[in-house]
């Protein structure tokens, strides 16, 4: 999926029987703001 700036917002993986989707956050600037994987572990993107 992407947003409204041609942005992935989200990725799903390829298995089937697990949720497996990496989510990316954007700032209002478009900038990445953080990333969250499938094991709901954030990673917050400060430079």
């Amino acid at each position: 999926m992407y947003n409204h700036l041609g942005l992935p917002t989200q990725v799903d993986g390829p298995r089937t029987s697990v949720d497996d989707v990496t989510r990316f956050a954007y700032d209002s600037q478009g900038e990445l703001a953080s990333i969250t994987n499938a094991l709901h572990q954030v990673w917050r993107v400060t430079a």
